[in-house]
Parts: C-alpha cells; structure tokens; sequence
C-alpha cells in the first residue's frame, strides 16, 4: 500500500492501542497539497480519528489544500469549500490554509 505514496509527501497515521486506526495523505503541489486519501478503520468512525488526521493535515500543510469528495458536508466543518460538481458524482474542494492567508495578506495595509 505504501507504494502508492510519492517519498516526502505528508502521510500521517493514527494508533490507537498499536493498532492503525486512520491515516491521511496529501501529494503536494506548488501552492499547497491535494488530500488524496482520508481512511478510517469502521470500528472507530465517527469517534474523531477523521477529523483529527484532517486538521493535523491542514495545520501541518500551509497553503491551499484541495480534495474531491462525495460527503463534501464532513469536509465543511473544517471549512473547505465546494467549488465544483465533477462528472463521477464528486465534488471538488478547497481551503486556503490560515497560515497562507496570514503570509499571502501580511504586507498589505
């Protein structure tokens, strides 16, 4: 499975009890990353480790991260935002990080 993941990417895991319970990828792009996997063992959905992996992605990747999706609603309550209905039924989203609009805004007055 690890191969499928590009050397330097940010690919985080969860563990709970030695056990992997949820991880996160992100392939990065010149402006931020795209968050190409989000995956949570079922025994331990809708318990927070999702949403955990998601905001250490975020907090952890200044820029814009982008992602599609088919819950896009789980993805709004970390502020992403649907932008466009893709043809396979998903829905692509983006976020611009609070560090990126801090450095991108920080010499204006």
């Amino acid at each position: 499975m690890l191969d499928n993941f590009k050397p330097g990417d940010p690919f985080y895991t969860l563990e709970f009890e030695g056990k992997t319970v949820g991880l996160v990828y992100c392939s990065r792009h010149s402006k931020g990353g795209h968050l190409e996997n989000l995956t949570v063992d079922p025994e331990y959905q809708r318990s927070g480790p999702g949403g955990l992996l998601v905001n250490v992605l975020i907090s952890d990747n200044p820029g814009v991260v982008t992602l599609t999706t088919r819950i896009p609603e789980y993805f709004e309550r970390f502020g992403f935002i649907g932008k466009q209905a893709l043809d396979d039924g998903s829905i692509f989203m983006y976020l611009i990080t609070e560090a990126m609009k801090r450095d991108s805004f920080s010499g204006l007055r």
